[in-house]
């Protein structure tokens, strides 16, 4: 504590200093301790995105599509075929839905459950749950491929690679393959057991290149739940001139066979100790940092690694990656990419139990039959977005110990906001109050210099009375938003002196 007398003299020997601090542009950062982090990371980020020059709260969610029942929407897909364009969505009760239009529509009934996984092959949607025969749908009806050797039924997975479909059944070591562009008849067993030394069953695939496109120097990489990944090159398993074994390596144990995310010609893999690239894996066998999300990804493994949800989707129009997070009290968090930065941020309070991307637009499936258009907006339906985020403790370039008198945070918003602000002191975490009203000026620059902002925009920039002491403080801003609003930086008014 600083005595009184210490104090008084402080005041007076003491000339105020002003520094300003950028927002938190670097991102959520779950795994450096606070007193190391960068000044422009977050140690909580929650429904804020970080962007360039800037942080903003993250875009709102508008319902797209209605079942017309409660069930839990589980998976959706995505046909893009010619002139045919749906949108589909398949429920627990064992329902599937056209969810192209707002009022869905009854394609299929009667299925054992909703977790399809599917791959866009040869103009339709073929897909396998694990206990149904597969199906296929053109955009008009659904039909069961005659495909035979295994006990079809059990098929679980499906992806397409060099214009073959390849299946698996998640509780075995093979994988299945069709006739060169076939979309029905006999299915031939490649069995993986004689090269996966670690053990476990095939759970997921994913094709994989050193470059960004597609082309012959393209692979498919088995993932094995023991961690193995085994990597082949060629067009035809069948012939051994025509298919090779590039390679296997090590990860940690995958989550899913939906946490497979391509990007450009790697794959990111969830695993259960971190968002793991195989061109790392590849190159270095896993040794480089972890990702500043992964202690977030290994909290939520621990206690929910078995639970329905995990999931990855990439969304190039929006500039992130969205990795699905489930949570043992039913809901789901979000760990959020942004794949033009690099830099990480949580989505909360979105029903989210399924993703897709359909043409340009990111759509999640609800607990409550419902299909949600993701990034749009900036309301949930008409309700708030509560975002709270804490920067990373800073010393503003000045090691010793300030007395701070005033903040002032810098918003950018198309409307008034309710904010509030409160600022921690060497490692001690602020709490803030609910947000309140806060009087937003016009912007500084004035129409004669054309702001980047644009006329609708409103500058908030007020002074604010926050007292405090110590070497490093971090700032917590909370907001609820129901408009476009972002965050510039802060700024700080503060006096150092010598006997203090």
């Amino acid at each position: 504590m600083i005595s009184r007398q210490s104090l008084i003299q402080y005041r007076a020997n003491a000339k105020v200093q002003t520094r300003l601090s950028p927002a938190p542009v670097g991102g959520w950062n779950t795994i450096d301790a606070p007193e190391t982090m960068a000044p422009t990371d977050a140690v909580l980020m929650d429904n804020v995105f970080p962007d360039r020059g800037s942080v903003r709260v993250r875009y709102g969610s508008t319902q797209h599509s209605d079942t017309g029942t409660s069930d839990n929407v589980e998976t959706l897909m995505s046909l893009v075929a010619g002139s045919v364009s749906k949108l589909v969505a398949a429920t627990d009760a064992g329902n599937i839905y056209d969810a192209t239009s707002a009022s869905a529509s009854s394609i299929d009934t009667g299925y054992s459950n909703g977790r399809w996984q599917w791959v866009q092959f040869s103009g339709s949607l073929h897909a396998v749950n694990g206990a149904d025969a597969p199906i296929a749908y053109d955009g008009t009806s659904v039909t069961n491929p005659a495909w035979t050797g295994p006990t079809i039924a059990n098929l679980s997975g499906v992806i397409a690679f060099k214009n073959r479909l390849f299946f698996w059944t998640g509780s075995d070591q093979s994988f299945w393959y069709a006739a060169l562009n076939a979309v029905t008849g006999a299915l031939t067993e490649f069995p993986l057991g004689s090269v996966a030394s670690f053990g476990g069953n095939l759970i997921a695939a994913g094709s994989w290149s050193r470059d960004e496109g597609q082309g012959p120097d393209d692979y498919i990489a088995f993932f094995m739940s023991s961690g193995e990944v085994i990597i082949y090159q060629g067009t035809d398993p069948s012939d051994a001139s025509l298919w090779a074994l590039v390679g296997i390596y090590h990860m940690a144990k995958p989550i899913t066979a939906r946490g497979l995310m391509k990007i450009g010609g790697d794959l990111m893999v969830t695993t259960l100790d971190d968002y793991v690239s195989l061109n790392r894996i590849v190159a270095t066998g896993g040794i480089g940092n972890p990702t500043k999300a992964s202690a977030a990804l290994r909290s939520a493994a621990s206690s929910g690694k078995n639970l329905f949800g995990w999931q990855s989707v990439l969304f190039k129009d929006g500039g992130l990656a969205v990795f699905n997070v489930p949570n043992s009290n039913g809901s789901f968090d979000q760990h959020v990419l942004n794949t033009n930065t690099g830099a990480w941020c949580r989505y909360r309070d979105l029903d989210a139990r399924c993703w897709v991307v359909h043409g340009s637009s990111l759509f999640f499936g609800t607990s409550a039959g419902k299909i949600e258009q993701a990034e749009t907006g900036n309301n949930d339906d008409d309700s708030y977005i509560a975002a709270d985020c804490l920067q990373a403790w800073s010393d503003l370039g000045v090691g010793q110990t300030k007395l701070m008198s005033l903040a002032r945070p810098v918003i950018s918003s198309s409307g008034n906001v309710k904010y509030s602000l409160a600022l921690g002191f060497d490692n001690v975490e602020p709490s803030t109050p609910n947000p309140t009203a806060a009087t937003a000026t016009s912007t500084p620059w004035g129409s004669t210099w054309g702001s980047a902002w644009g006329p609708s925009t409103i500058i908030t920039a007020n002074w604010i009375i926050r007292g405090g002491s110590g070497q490093a403080v971090a700032t917590r801003f909370k907001v609820n938003g129901l408009q476009d609003i972002s965050w510039n930086r802060t700024d700080f008014k503060f006096q150092v002196g010598n006997n203090l």
